[in-house]
């Protein structure tokens, strides 16, 4: 397979491990960040790297959440609104906690697809209902270190295999 002839071969494969490898983009969270406090009830800025324009029409309106809990179980706090993360806006200044939402710590989840985009953790104050031992979290995953999906692991040995076979290609 990985002959003289297979050159046309190589050609589509790469273009092809590139889209998937596209499709695979998520946005990186870079405020809030583990040394900020947002108080409930009152707008906070939330921005990010990069875009999720790989989503298509979807990426207009992405969801928005406050999420806890430890990375293998994150668990879905209150919805904090949708952003545009199709091109180049990478900030939005009106995302407000719920004043429903007790003290603690937290994190941000944007619902980019195929994988969700989180923030680091970062304190909630709410002077009304301040945190018990209950509602603190051992964290969200980081943006620093993401989860790899199935499908990007595929698209990593599938771009070494490809590499192989262009040296080899090289070769004879």
């Amino acid at each position: 397979m990985c002959g003289r002839d297979s050159k046309k071969f190589l050609a589509a494969a790469v273009a092809l491990a590139l889209a998937a490898t596209a499709t695979a983009q998520k946005i990186a969270i870079n405020n809030p960040t583990t040394s900020t406090s947002w108080d409930v009830a009152k707008p906070q800025y939330l921005s990010w790297t990069g875009n999720c324009s790989s989503m298509g029409a979807a990426a207009k309106a992405v969801d928005i959440q406050l999420v806890n809990g430890p990375s293998t179980a994150v668990q879905f706090i209150a919805p904090l609104g949708v952003l545009d993360c199709s091109g180049n806006l990478t900030s939005l200044n009106n995302v407000t906690i719920p004043n429903t939402v007790a003290s603690g710590v937290y994190s941000i989840r944007v619902m980019t697809q195929p994988e969700n985009s989180y923030s680091t953790t970062f304190n909630v104050n709410n002077p009304a209902s301040p945190s018990t031992p209950t509602a603190t979290t051992t964290g969200a995953p980081q943006t620093t270190s993401p989860a790899h999906s199935g499908a990007s692991q595929v698209v990593a040995g599938s771009m070494a295999a490809l590499a192989g076979c262009a040296v080899a290609a090289m070769l004879l």
